[in-house]
């Protein structure tokens, strides 16, 4: 599910919200493969924790890739939108 790209990590195809990485590290970009919902992108541990409160990126349902930039600590969990898989880049 994750390829490395120039030092980065890329897990391809989330499509389900998903642990992606336990403990600190920082999320480079997200690319919107398909889909017209929104996501979410979360510095948490678990799936079900993922909440407002530790949301680090809301990332529009419009195909394309965007620049997030944001630093994590506890854990990165991404919650795609229904019918929008994602494509996210991590160090």
């Amino acid at each position: 599910m994750s390829d490395r790209v120039s030092g980065q990590v890329v897990a391809n195809n989330v499509t389900a919200a998903t642990i992606i990485k336990l403990g600190p590290g920082r999320c480079a970009m997200v690319s919107v493969l398909s889909g017209t919902n929104p996501a979410t992108i979360h510095d948490t541990t678990t799936t079900g924790a993922a909440a407002i409160g530790n949301q680090i990126a809301a990332v529009p349902g419009t195909v394309g890739t965007y620049l997030i930039d944001m630093p994590f600590y506890s854990g990165l969990v991404v919650v795609p939108g229904v019918t929008t898989p994602l494509a996210v880049s991590y160090v």
